[in-house]
């Protein structure tokens, strides 16, 4: 949710409780009582049959608030380490004894849609999964994509150990934020290098997926992106619960090979 300047001053905020902040608290760049204000005010009376929510920094106090506001609320969360005020709560990763985590933090009657078959991918994906040969043969092709944050710059170090293979005869396809703080180096690093293609702002890796023979990448969403097109993975875990998801896929003999940056 991106906090958004007042539209209506007539909307006042709740009064703040006296609890400790969310561990990702800061991410909201406000407090949560001003950001449930804000959010009312952009609304502008609009009433929505559904408001879903996304964002770790928000949780029960913040849904509670916006109740009076909209029919349904839905939220989308794959960490399970606060309460929420809801009608419907995704987690779409595979993570085990997964509807345990939620037993406390959700209402009783609240619907749950857990594990990767609700998982959010592109009509894309549908379209191309049956039609992807099986991976056969030697690495020819391969996709390089972490997210699009990446603030580690994992992307570099990828294509830095690719060119110190010095195979001409491997192709590797790299795609970035247009707006990372590492896109002009990595820019400059591809520059000239025939089998290197560097693309930006794609609205689907799915076509990239369907001609690379192998991946590297984060263990995030993408996991389910690649899980669908039989791509196989070397994947980094950035973050606890990537690291989580990429175990159960590697117990499950996904062709994923686990390294932790832990």
């Amino acid at each position: 949710m991106v906090s958004l300047p007042m539209q209506n001053d007539s909307v006042q905020a709740p009064a703040q409780p006296d609890q400790p902040p969310l561990t990702h608290a800061a991410w909201l760049g406000s407090d949560w009582c001003t950001d449930a204000r804000q959010t009312i005010a952009a609304m502008n009376d609009m009433n929505p049959d559904w408001l879903i929510v996304d964002h770790y920094a928000l949780d029960a106090r913040w849904e509670s608030h916006l109740r009076s506001y909209c029919k349904r609320i839905m939220v989308i969360d794959d960490l399970a380490d606060r309460s929420h005020d809801c009608d419907l709560l995704m987690n779409q990763n595979l993570v085990a004894d997964k509807s345990e985590q939620y037993s406390d933090r959700v209402p009783a009657q609240c619907g749950m849609m857990l594990g990767p078959r609700y998982a959010l991918l592109q009509p894309q994906y549908a379209d191309l999964h049956l039609r992807v040969p099986p991976r056969e043969g030697p690495v020819r092709r391969v996709l390089v994509y972490f997210g699009g944050a990446d603030s580690s710059n994992l992307t570099e170090m990828a294509i830095l150990a690719f060119l110190s293979l010095n195979r001409k005869d491997i192709v590797l396809d790299v795609v970035i934020n247009p707006e990372s703080p590492h896109a002009e180096s990595i820019r400059r690093q591809t520059e000239g290098q025939q089998n290197i293609t560097l693309y930006t702002g794609l609205p689907t890796l799915a076509l990239l997926m369907v001609k690379s023979d192998i991946a590297i990448g984060a263990g995030g969403t993408t996991s389910w992106e690649r899980c669908c097109m039989g791509l196989p993975a070397l994947v980094i875990t950035l973050v606890e619960n990537q690291k989580q998801i990429s175990e159960q896929l590697d117990s499950r003999k996904t062709q994923t090979i686990v390294e932790s940056t832990r």
